[in-house]
């Protein structure tokens, strides 16, 4: 059982048997078993040798410019078409030549047609996709007239 083990049961006894000259007794102990350690540790920590700590430094030391803004609505990361700096010089692919083709018909643009509204009697051009008998325009359908 070492020192300290022996002071702790001590202290034990003492307080339990509420006697003075116990606890005086492993106080003691304590004490030398400390001063034993503390003497082990003094020399430890003159050999090791800590690293200086880094200078504090004032807030006055620090200065910051503010953001410039610039006028305009222009975005930061704007792309602007560039220039088509190609000239064809004919001297790539010289020996091969496009063929003739005649392209393909295309659709015919949508044409409108003029719808009566029946709630506010409205006459209103839409899409032919969007004919019917029953017609409610846009606007009677979102100011919930119906």
């Amino acid at each position: 059982m070492s020192t300290l083990d022996t002071a702790k049961e001590l202290l034990r006894k003492g307080i339990a048997l509420n006697d003075a000259e116990l606890i005086e007794m492993a106080n003691s102990l304590i004490e030398a078993d400390t001063a034993a350690e503390t003497a082990v540790q003094s020399d430890i920590t003159q050999v090791v040798e800590q690293p200086a700590p880094p200078e504090r430094v004032g807030a006055d030391d620090f200065s910051m410019t503010g953001r410039q803004i610039k006028e305009g609505p222009t975005p930061i990361n704007k792309v602007d078409r560039g220039d088509n700096l190609f000239t064809d010089d004919k001297s790539e692919h010289m020996d091969i030549e496009t063929p003739a083709f005649t392209p393909s018909p295309r659709r015919d643009k949508a044409q409108k047609t003029k719808q009566k509204c029946v709630e506010c009697k409205k006459t209103i051009e839409v899409s032919d996709v969007h004919r019917r008998d029953f017609f409610v325009c846009d606007g009677c359908l979102s100011n919930k007239r119906r």
